[in-house]
């Protein structure tokens, strides 16, 4: 035997199995090649098989022990990491939470109390528009100026703006303040547009709502000032511009998310006057909502509008401009109107008879097809204060007068109801994307139905004596923001030909 050869196997033997025992094999030899080792060691006949059975025992012995410290050592780092993690996680919640209490430190301190009380929003809507007329129309006299003539056969295109800003503040738990500004003018009670092509001239803006509201209990509302409008219904009635002046009181009775009934009363002065009778609309409505289930509600209304000294007065011969007073501020078309001044030479028209409306409103929302929403609308109207035997009276003045335009007549059309059909169909709003609805109603206004100053102004642009049919659609195009299409196909009732067609096309945002 080489005693030499021998030496240095075992040697190189031990150098490994040491090596292994304090890690440094782990990166040098797997336990395979340490074990073929061993076995050429034994196959030169360098150790024997009782020793080569020895080292692979100890060797193996060395691994299984390293590889449970590392086990092990694995383990408690998984521990302290899994610990620090979730100490980390607490600094931070921590830290939140001391921000946000700093946050509103700050905010208490260094804002005033008031400024928390507010609340903005508004909205812009740019407009494009097609007044179309038939060629075939008869003339009329302006509204707001018998001495000319109206444009009724020339076709008319016009870009329209409206932006509207709302301030509201909560004054206290019970009271709140309103505050609106928009365009438009003092002279329009049914519009807030302006309309483009002036020179690049600055626009005005007018104050279109302000008021105060108290609420002593959720049940009760009073209203004061100017401010939106009160009763339950469509634009049959009221344009959905118009903002009423006065005073409201509001009270829902045994409210319930399934059944409800309220009373709204109102008094709203139209037409001051120093040494005169003041005008005034009186109103009241009664209504019911109840709701049999989640996707299905019903809303009933009746209103009474009450309109005081609104009928025109004649002039007497010797004191001429005496009743002038009663004439309108603003009127649109379609009422029934006598001239008041005696003069063969100029005319002022004013109402001819009284208005008293009854409004009956319904609607019904079905959510069936959540979130699309399906919406059918019946308004009707009727002037219970119409009173031909008056008008004609003035009539018999008139024609004493030789009034020619009041000469022959013996009778007037009691033309004193109106009603509207709608139906809806879509999401309830459209200020997120993809939103949408579509509606389709038809309109009868008969002349003497309703004070033809405050009912939609876009049907027949504006006033009474007219049916027609409303299309329109509506789509959201980005949050807050949204494209509007109507189209409006409106005749006269009775009288001389008067055929208008309105398109439109909108685009508004909110925020």
């Amino acid at each position: 035997m080489n005693f030499k050869k021998v030496f240095i196997g075992i040697g190189v033997l031990w150098w490994l199995i040491l090596a292994c025992g304090t890690g440094f094999c782990e990166e040098q030899l797997d336990f395979d090649e340490t074990e073929a080792l061993i076995y050429i060691l034994r196959e030169k006949g360098i150790i024997s098989d009782v020793e080569a059975a020895r080292f692979l025992e100890i060797y193996t012995n060395q691994v299984a022990i390293k590889k449970s410290k590392k086990d092990q050592m694995a383990k408690e780092y998984e521990e302290k990491l899994k610990a620090y993690e979730q100490k980390m996680e607490l600094q931070e919640k921590y830290v939140d939470r001391q921000f946000e209490e700093f946050k509103g430190e700050m905010l208490y301190n260094k804002v005033p109390d008031w400024v928390s009380k507010l609340k903005w929003k508004g909205d812009i809507r740019s407009r494009y528009q097609a007044d179309l007329f038939d060629k075939s129309n008869a003339d009329f006299h302006k509204s707001d100026d018998f001495t000319e003539l109206a444009n009724t056969k020339r076709d008319r295109y016009r870009v329209r703006l409206r932006s509207r800003i709302d301030l509201l503040a909560n004054i206290s738990k019970e009271v709140q303040a309103g505050v609106r500004l928009s365009t438009g003018n003092e002279k329009d009670p049914v519009s807030t547009n302006d309309t483009m092509g002036d020179y690049f001239n600055k626009d005005g803006i007018v104050l279109d709502r302000a008021y105060l509201k108290w609420q002593p209990f959720s049940q009760l509302a009073v209203t004061g000032g100017r401010f939106e409008n009160p009763w339950f219904g469509t634009d049959l009635v009221w344009d959905s511009d118009v903002n009423f002046e006065g005073l409201a009181v509001s009270a829902q009775l045994s409210p319930s998310e399934a059944s409800s009934f309220y009373l709204t009363m109102g008094a709203f002065p139209l037409q001051e006057e120093e040494w005169h009778k003041d005008k005034w609309l009186l109103g009241y409505q009664v209504g019911k909502s109840f709701k049999p289930r989640a996707d299905l509600k019903y809303q009933f209304a009746v209103a009474y509008y009450d309109y005081h000294n609104i009928e025109g007065v004649l002039n007497d011969v010797n004191r001429p401009n005496q009743k002038d007073y009663t004439a309108p501020l603003f009127m649109q078309k379609g009422n029934s109107l006598i001239d008041i001044d005696p003069s063969p030479d100029s005319i002022l028209p004013a109402m001819g008879s009284d208005y008293n409306e009854l409004n009956f409103t319904a609607r019904i929302d079905m959510a069936f097809f959540y979130p699309v929403n399906i919406v059918l609308e019946f308004d009707f109207v009727t002037n219970v204060g119409f009173d031909e035997k008056d008008i004609l009276k003035k009539v018999k003045v008139l024609e004493g007068l030789d009034n020619n335009e009041y000469k022959g007549i013996d009778s007037w059309p009691e033309d004193v109801n109106g009603y509207q059909l709608a139906l809806t169909v879509g999401n309830e709003t459209t200020k997120k994307l993809a939103e949408w609805k579509t509606y389709l109603a038809y309109k009868h206004l008969e002349a003497d139905a309703v004070l033809d100053a405050f009912t939609d102004s876009d049907f027949h642009l504006g006033g009474t004596n007219a049916r027609g049919w409303i299309l329109g659609a509506q789509a959201g195009i980005a949050k807050n923001t949204w494209v509007a299409f109507k189209w409006i196909s409106a005749d006269e009732i009775l009288g001389s030909p008067l055929s208008i067609d309105v398109m439109q096309f909108d685009l508004n945002v909110s925020f």
